[in-house]
């Protein structure tokens, strides 16, 4: 996921969303804690990709936060 966040500046925001934002949803739902613990660490990089009217992207990492906060693996 760093690597992936690292390069989205230089990507086109539908190239970003197809890839980047779709494989950090597929992450976050894994089974195994340390790869949701990556996610929830990169998580704030990758929201500053996100543009303004990215509501639904937002309310689906702030839900996924919250689910964090209750993860029994932590």
């Amino acid at each position: 996921m760093p690597a992936l966040i690292s390069i989205s500046k230089h990507l086109d925001y539908d190239v970003f969303v197809d890839k980047v934002y779709a494989t950090f949803t597929a992450f976050r739902q894994d089974e195994i804690h340390g790869v949701r613990k990556v996610c929830i660490e990169n998580m704030s990089n990758l929201i500053k990709h996100l543009q303004d009217d990215a509501d639904q992207k937002l309310d689906e990492c702030f839900e996924f936060f919250k689910k964090c906060l209750y993860d029994s693996n932590r």
